[in-house]
């Protein structure tokens, strides 16, 4: 005995605060597919608006101490390739989404092994080294804007 689409469609419980957040959208009705679509522009428009607010910052290059960082950058669809060119030690006046990837993304890993009293490795470690830094010079509370740091990332034991 074979079942239609619709017999083998799940339960769902609109009540639910997130409705049909489980289901694939392609298992959606039109109706319902329209208004994940409008919720999720909405969403997307207000993070742009808010990406594209100015902060000043002091960039700081810890690559290269005095240097110049030349970089493009992109976040949304609708965004255009804009090019930054920033000297470390200077004053800009920049978007949160740029200061907010000059901050998160900018970092290299280096994993290294610590040995055990045995001279045997017993242990991986990996950090993150922040290649450059965006301090803000004003007060930003909607976003943490923090650099990513040099913290241990993972410790992986071996034995």
């Amino acid at each position: 005995m074979s079942r239609t689409k619709a017999e083998m469609k799940p339960e769902v419980n609109h009540n639910a605060p997130f409705v049909n957040a489980h289901i694939p959208f392609r298992d959606l009705s039109t109706q319902e597919q329209e208004e994940r679509r409008r919720t999720i522009q909405s969403k997307l428009s207000s993070m742009r608006e808010n990406d594209r607010q100015k902060v000043k910052i002091r960039f700081k290059y810890y690559d290269c101490p005095g240097g110049e960082m030349k970089f493009v950058f992109k976040a949304y669809k609708q965004d255009p390739v804009e090019k930054y060119s920033l000297v470390d030690g200077q004053i800009y006046t920049l978007p949160i989404g740029v200061v907010r990837h000059l901050n998160k993304n900018c970092y290299y890993k280096i994993h290294e092994y610590v040995m055990n009293d045995r001279g045997v490795a017993s242990q991986v470690v990996g950090k993150k080294i922040q290649r450059c830094e965006a301090v803000p010079l004003e007060f930003v509370d909607s976003e943490d804007l923090s650099a990513a740091g040099t913290d241990i990332v993972a410790v992986q034991h071996l034995l």
